[in-house]
């Protein structure tokens, strides 16, 4: 019999090996067909003219107001130019993300399920009431941990991997 398999993730720490820690982020890289700014959202540059990398490999500011990228996929952990190739956080714990207070705050809403919804390239409460094309039909992104600063790149939530990249 071999050796056994870590299947969850979580890896010995410490001397005495009975700590356990992972923060099971993952990070990819992406052609930002705009100028992106560290901790927006950001969601797959749809357009139905193929991008020159190839869709899936060009990113747009999350809006929930587009059609063609209103479904955040992760955080922008870095300031991206229009054309440059850029760091995105898709899952894990982000420390770096940009909130809105339009339905956030800083007491009472952690846990909560968060996603694109008005402000462009900021991440809302998730709410399945709005109309569509207002953010109640975009995918949730992750769960609120702390609400920093409204539209500062400050606030830490867990990215929930929707677009399973």
């Amino acid at each position: 019999m071999g050796a056994p398999l870590k299947i969850d993730g979580l890896g010995k720490m410490g001397a005495a090996g009975t700590s356990r820690t992972e923060d099971r982020t993952k990070f990819l890289s992406f052609y930002a067909d705009e100028a992106i700014v560290k901790g927006n959202t950001v969601a797959l540059s749809l357009a139905d003219t193929e991008p020159a990398n190839g869709w899936g490999n060009h990113i747009l500011i999350a809006d929930s107001g587009n059609a063609l990228n209103m479904h955040a996929i992760g955080i922008a952990v870095e300031a991206i130019a229009s054309g440059a190739v850029g760091i995105v956080q898709v899952a894990g714990v982000c420390e770096v993300a940009m909130c809105s207070a339009d339905t956030l705050a800083d007491d009472g809403q952690h846990g909560m399920l968060v996603c694109q919804q008005n402000a462009p390239g900021e991440l809302e409460l998730y709410d399945t009431s709005a109309a569509p094309a207002a953010g109640g039909d975009t995918l949730p992104l992750g769960i609120l941990i702390d609400f920093g600063t409204d539209a500062t790149a400050d606030s830490t939530v867990f990215l929930l991997n929707p677009a399973n990249l």
